[in-house]
């Protein structure tokens, strides 16, 4: 159970739920995002907190905002130095950026998908596993789109 993970999910959901009720993606409806995982993130750690339970996110947040901001710059640069600790690493991120740019770019645009960039977006940021991140996220990202497609083909 991780504090990054839990930012994740909700971040996905709720691009999914914009998507889906309201169409595409405005500044305002991304602010709205941000907004609820930010809010949510609060809830989640503060009962957390409340229950005793401890993690570096309860920790990083009772540091206050200095706190966060540098736990964020510790996981960024522990992921800089996983990306390029190999060859095989580096090549994995490089590739699986690569192709999460094309999926973003890509039309038709679809909710589901949407939210998984958006998810995998955050993911990079808050946790330290690049290579995983960015590799997976591409094939789900993938999978995800064509399916869509496929899926909007046979109704026509």
């Amino acid at each position: 159970e991780t504090g990054g993970g839990k930012l994740v999910l909700l971040a996905g959901l709720a691009v999914l739920w914009l998507r889906a009720a309201h169409g595409a993606l405005s500044p305002r409806r991304l602010a709205l995002v941000g907004m609820v995982v930010v809010a949510g993130a609060l809830v989640l750690v503060g009962l957390d907190a409340l229950s005793g339970g401890s993690s570096h996110v309860t920790e990083a947040v009772g540091g206050g905002p200095a706190g966060l901001v540098g736990d964020l710059g510790d996981r960024l640069e522990l992921s800089a130095r996983r990306t390029v600790q190999s060859p095989g690493a580096a090549l994995a991120v490089v590739l699986g950026l690569a192709a999460l740019v094309l999926y973003a770019l890509r039309r038709p645009r679809f909710a589901t998908s949407d939210a998984l960039l958006a998810a995998v977006a955050l993911s990079l940021v808050v946790n330290d596993t690049p290579t995983d991140v960015a590799a997976l996220g591409a094939l789900l990202c993938g999978s995800t789109w064509h399916w869509e497609r496929w899926r909007q083909m046979r109704q026509v």
